[in-house]
């Protein structure tokens, strides 16, 4: 499980920007694992598909033993859906919520959630913090008077920030 995360959360930030396909074509020649935004991931040169989409060139997570890669794509509106991980078995007692982009542009990462409901919490997945380590799936309170979640998000520098409770306003 740690191994996926850590696998999902490189997958994320590896896809997160695809340049235009002239920006794409010019970076190709320079690319190097230098530039590799984890040590994990490997370098997809640009190409067409069969239909003739281009796809840029963009760092793709390594294989992941009982997962299966979902490239990355383009929604009708124009939002880049990030490439993902994909489980192909079934996990007793957990269903599998694939990752997706909210309708305030946030990514969620694919994951698995408990089947059975806790009332008056919310789960969040685990994830990789800022510092690599593995933190476990866990239910947090629904409401914490005084306070609002601010949800986990990878940061304008393309790292993870895990979920916390912030205060709601602050005294003076």
């Amino acid at each position: 499980m740690k191994l996926y995360w850590m696998a999902a959360l490189a997958a994320l930030i590896c896809s997160l920007a695809l340049p235009s396909e002239a920006t794409a074509q010019r970076r190709a020649a320079r690319v190097t694992a230098t530039h590799a935004p984890a040590p994990s991931c490997v370098w997809v040169p640009p190409h067409r598909l069969a239909d003739g989409t281009f796809v840029p060139g963009h760092w793709r997570a390594p294989a992941l033993p009982g997962y299966v890669w979902v490239q990355a794509r383009m929604t009708a509106g124009g939002r880049i859906v990030p490439g993902h991980w994909r489980p192909v078995r079934d996990r007793r007692g957990h269903v599998w919520v694939p990752g997706h982009v909210t309708q305030n542009g946030r990514h969620v990462l694919g994951h698995w959630r408990p089947v059975r409901d806790r009332p008056g919490h919310v789960w969040v997945p685990g994830h990789v913090d800022h510092r690599g380590r593995w933190v476990s799936g866990f239910w947090r309170p629904a409401r914490r008077p005084g306070h609002v979640w601010v949800p986990g998000h990878v940061d304008h520098r393309g790292r993870w920030v895990s979920g916390f409770w912030q205060p709601a306003s602050r005294r003076a």
